[in-house]
């Protein structure tokens, strides 16, 4: 919530959470409510032994055909960004207290952006298709 907080502030007004814990969804129905939405950008966050589940969602999005960003966050992410931009489902990942970090990363996603060097906290990949960090 503090990071949709953040979004909101930064003037990005059409931010949805969904919390398929919360609402007792498995991976599946988790997918098919995001999809609903249509997204641009899907932020997914999990605890390191939700990691599977995160993975999960992410490649059935991208079974789906669902062409958004996929960003992965949270306490996982944090610690682990390595491991989690394996997955090449993941576009981006932000470690750490990633209000800020999100927030430009949204930014730079409207703007085009493609080069992130100095956008602190974040991995993602470079043109070849190599992992970077900040």
């Amino acid at each position: 919530m503090c990071i949709a907080a953040a979004a909101r502030e930064a003037g990005f007004d059409d931010i949805r959470i969904v919390d398929m814990k919360v609402e007792g969804w498995d991976a599946a129905q988790a997918i098919e409510a995001v999809l609903a939405l249509e997204p641009d950008v899907v932020g997914l966050s999990a605890m390191t032994y939700e990691a599977g589940c995160l993975h999960e969602v992410a490649k059935g999005l991208r079974e789906a055909h669902c062409e958004a960003t996929l960003v992965a966050g949270g306490p996982h992410a944090s610690v682990a960004a390595d491991d989690v931009m394996q997955s090449p489902e993941i576009d981006f990942c932000v470690r750490g207290e990633g209000e800020m970090t999100f927030v430009e990363l949204l930014q730079g996603l409207s703007e085009s952006r493609e080069d992130w060097d100095g956008c602190l906290g974040l991995h993602w990949r470079d043109a070849s298709g190599e992992v970077r960090a900040e």
